[in-house]
């Protein structure tokens, strides 16, 4: 499962309920996006939360 190399944000799980609070389980996926950026002064690919960009 992808994670965000920043953050670490990933994929969480929960129940989707109806106005009746019937349970039905779904995921929340962050906004992952393979982007390049430097570590140790070398180009590394990574997941990048598309939120977190504003930190680097």
């Amino acid at each position: 499962m992808a994670k965000d190399y920043v953050t670490g944000k990933k994929t969480t799980f929960g129940n989707k309920r109806s106005h009746s609070l019937n349970s039905t389980r779904r995921a929340w996926k962050p906004n992952l996006q393979k982007v390049r950026i430097l570590v140790d002064g070398k180009p590394k690919r990574v997941w990048g939360f598309n939120q977190g960009f504003k930190v680097w």
